[in-house]
Formats: structure tokens, sequence, C-alpha cells
């Protein structure tokens, strides 16, 4: 039987994972967000079955899939409050990556010790990388100019076209990047990126759920699209 502390804290976390989940179901891309999940999760193909536990296979696996979730989630964090419910996110996503590779049923979380514990570090690191690009995603949202103190119509157009514009600086002294930062620098939403990567215009590169784009490429496409853009006289 589960001690008295140990079932409080328990029903503590479940009740904060409660309203993580409910404050990134209000926010305006969430419906994006789990689209892209299933998406990119069905173009996974299983490399193991689920009765499979304990291998770097099934490791490796789901870590693609913890991945995909998390790239698919991370652009919903437009704030503080939003980062520590993604984290939360994360945390219980971790949770579940672990019991599913132990071969554990839900609730019956181990301390990794031993030789775990180097699988578990691997599962820890996605959860810093990502909390970390939650940050990075927050911060080009902050360095936008914002549509605040409009008193005229006239300013409020050049607000709202102050938002949209591209971002290049973003793109300074790294070889790639999210998509989320590719997005922002090229001054587009994620779903016009996604469209310019269906239609082949831009090429995403590394593991599925870890896809990031080539500064170089990017640089290119903005300056193709300034070229066809008319003069003004």
């Amino acid at each position: 039987m589960m001690p008295p502390n140990v079932r409080q804290a328990l029903a503590e976390k479940r009740r904060k994972q409660r309203e993580a989940h409910s404050l990134l179901e209000k926010q305006p891309g969430y419906p994006h967000a789990r689209v892209e999940m299933h998406e990119g999760t069905k173009n996974i193909q299983p490399a193991v079955s689920e009765e499979e536990t304990r291998t770097d296979t099934k490791l490796d696996y789901l870590l693609k899939i913890f991945d995909i979730h998390a790239e698919a989630f991370v652009v919903l964090v437009a704030s503080i409050e939003i980062h520590k419910a993604f984290v939360i996110m994360l945390e219980e996503m971790a949770e579940h990556t672990w019991n599913r590779y132990m071969g554990f049923q839900p609730g019956a979380t181990l301390p990794p010790v031993g030789e775990w514990k180097i699988k578990a570090a691997r599962i820890g690191e996605r959860i810093e990388h990502w909390q970390h690009e939650g940050f990075r995603h927050l911060s080009s949202l902050m360095e936008a100019p914002q549509p605040s103190d409009v008193s005229t119509p006239e300013k409020a157009v050049k607000k709202q076209r102050k938002i949209s514009e591209p971002q290049p600086e973003l793109l300074k002294d790294v070889e790639s990047v999210t998509k989320t930062r590719a997005a922002a620098a090229l001054g587009v939403s994620l779903r016009t990126l996604d469209r310019y990567v269906k239609r082949h215009r831009l090429t995403p590169v590394g593991p599925v759920g870890r896809k990031r784009l080539k500064t170089r490429d990017l640089i290119r496409f903005m300056n193709s699209k300034n070229d066809r853009q008319p003069r003004q006289e």
C-alpha cells in the first residue's frame, strides 16, 4: 500500500499536470500543435514492439516520439506562466517515456539506479534541451515589437507590419536553427514555414522530431523573396 505522504505528493503532481494541460489547451495554437504531434508521430515507423523493453533501440524510438511532441508544443510558449506549464508537460512526458522503456505500469516509476542512470540521463537531457528551446522561443517573441500604445489607425498598421518583419539577426553566428526560430527569422508563422517545407522550398535536416533548417538556406530564401518583391519608386 502506498504511504500517505507518497500518495499526497502524487496527487499534488497530478493536480499540477491537469492545470498545466488546461493552460496549454487555452492557447490559440493548441489545435495546430495537436495536429503536428499526431502527424509527426504517425510518420515514425516503430523499430520495436511495445512489448520489447530496456533496449537501446527502444529508447531511441521513444526519444524520437518525445522530441516530436515537444517540438509541436514549444510554439505555444508565449509567457513565463505558459513556459512553466510546458516544463510540467515535459516532465510528464519523461515519466511516460521512462515507464514505456522499463516496462512499468503508469504510476509505478522507480528511481533509476546503477546502469539505468545513464539511460535516464538521456531523457533528462531532452527535458533540458526543450526547456531551453521554450525560453528561446519566448525570447524571440519578446524581442519582436508589440502592438501597444497605438493611438491612431496609421500607427496600428505600422505596428502590425513590424511584427511580421523578418529578423535576420536570429540567424547570426549559427549553422542551423529550429523551426520556431526559422519562422521568426523569416517573419512568418509556423504554418507558413510548414507550407514552404511541403512545397520543397526549404529542406529541414536532422533526425525526425529534431529537424532544423540550415542558416545559409534560410538566408538564400530570404534574399530570393526580396528579389521578387516589386521595388518602390
